[in-house]
């Protein structure tokens, strides 16, 4: 039984993977134009000053407190005719939310300081609801699309692939198309691709899995939420950890370029450095994961951040290229880290599953959502932080001197290091294990008894 529960036949079509990596390659555009670049579009171009787009993005997570929270409730609340819980989620929101992108980069410049706060608050908004009403119905589709965990674990490598090419190709082309012809033409470019190639999953991807006939009967209340949050502590500690860890990513590399370098158009050459390697880390991601537990590599890689950022500080900017290297090393050492950030709340539901009876996969995933914007964001408005720490003067568009200039370094370096030490500790209290996690999700599905399963562990879990 231990082996043939991990080496279950692959259960998804190969059109529903690859449709499936293809839909994070389209997100992936949309969100990387939004958590690079919005930043310094609102400061250095609309020229809203530093101060209020800070606050603007970081009030902005009140709002996301809430609908994170009630959408995933919603979500695993809503039943719909045709039997599926996700896709017709997705095929809602996959047509509206690259409006919302168009919007947001449309802000009149010319307009009054209060004119502009206001239209980026109300663009935001609206944006972040269209994104959550994509993102937690995707993340959570994988567990109904297969049961299998392994299968799962290559899935979200597959879009883990798609989210990277996305992140490589707009770094390597959106500074340039910006700075050509504007952010609005850029946006409209990058919202009509992220529409074509989100869309072939809402017609590919077949939802196998349905909840049993107890799961439908059950009513997703904001009570239920706490009851599974309180019963799943490994959710819990890999959360507050990302909480933490991932608000410290400091939105500031197109300020470095630009500021530090002279240069904004330097950070096309540090990624044409980053891609191959990256490249080469994905396809060695699922060769990983076979080996070895997802949250082991999870620890290896978040310890050669610190070092890389670390040995960066020290050795500061002066050699471009030994900058670049390292830098480069610290962004890669993320790589496969962003892949597991999807597949290990997905073994999360398996576990609060088997320890609640309660199957919450858009609570879950609602909760990976708002994460990853509240890191976005957070880190986002840490960089607006030290913008102002520094006397930065966005609204008069005049460069760094050299003071500001190493204290934004300073705090690029810096911020990352803090935010891991201070999370690591909770990330090792995560103990669960890639093996026993299937032997749950065959409990689960009535496959396995939970007698024999409690005797298959590896470890023991309260």
């Amino acid at each position: 039984m231990k082996e043939t529960t991990l080496k279950n036949p692959n259960q998804t079509r190969v059109s529903e993977r690859i449709a499936y990596g293809v839909f994070f390659l389209g997100q992936g555009f949309i969100y990387s134009m939004i958590s690079r670049y919005l930043m310094i579009y609102l400061t250095d171009y609309v020229h809203i000053s530093t101060a209020i787009v800070t606050v603007l993005l970081t009030a902005s997570k009140f709002w996301d407190a809430v609908n994170d929270t009630l959408f995933g409730v919603v979500v695993d609340k809503v039943r719909f005719k045709s039997g599926n819980r996700f896709r017709p989620w997705l095929n809602l929101s996959t047509l509206i939310l690259p409006v919302g992108t168009i919007l947001l980069f449309a802000v009149p410049g010319g307009a009054a300081q209060g004119v502009k706060a206001t239209w980026a608050v109300a663009a935001y908004l609206i944006w972040d609801l269209l994104y959550t009403m994509c993102d937690v119905p995707i993340f959570s589709l994988v567990t109904t699309m297969t049961n299998n965990i392994r299968e799962r674990g290559n899935i979200y490598t597959i879009a883990g692939i798609g989210g990277a090419i996305a992140t490589a190709l707009t770094s390597l082309f959106l500074v340039q198309i910006f700075d050509r012809v504007g952010f609005l033409y850029t946006a409209i470019t990058v919202s009509a691709l992220g529409l074509l190639f989100m869309r072939p999953i809402v017609h590919l991807a077949k939802e196998r899995h349905r909840p049993t006939e107890k799961e439908r009967e059950q009513n997703a209340t904001l009570r239920d939420m706490w009851v599974y949050v309180k019963g799943n502590k490994y959710l819990r500690y890999f959360i507050v950890y990302r909480l933490i860890s991932g608000s410290t990513f400091i939105s500031v590399l197109t300020y470095f370029t630009k500021h530090c370098l002279n240069d904004i158009r330097f950070e096309t050459t540090i990624m044409l450095v980053a891609i191959p390697f990256s490249a080469v880390l994905y396809l060695c991601a699922p060769l990983l994961m076979k080996r070895f537990n997802k949250i082991s590599i999870y620890r290896v890689c978040m310890v050669l951040v610190i070092l890389a950022y670390g040995t960066l500080y020290f050795v500061g900017y002066e050699s471009k290229w030994l900058m670049v290297a390292l830098l480069v090393c610290a962004l890669d050492a993320a790589i496969i880290p962003s892949i597991l950030m999807s597949a290990i709340p997905a073994d999360c539901v398996e576990y609060g599953c088997y320890k609640t009876g309660i199957r919450k996969e858009g609570i879950t995933f609602a909760m990976q959502s708002f994460t990853n914007k509240f890191c976005s964001s957070v880190a986002t408005a840490l960089a607006g932080v030290l913008l102002m720490l520094i006397g930065y003067d966005s609204e008069s568009g005049a460069m760094m001197n050299e003071a500001q200039q190493a204290g934004l370094f300073a705090g690029m370096c810096w911020f990352p290091i803090v935010g891991q030490l201070i999370g690591l500790p909770l990330l090792f209290k995560y103990k669960l294990r890639d093996r026993d996690v299937q032997i749950m999700a065959d409990v689960n599905e009535g496959k396995l008894p939970r007698e024999e399963a409690e005797r298959l562990f590896a470890g023991r879990y309260d």
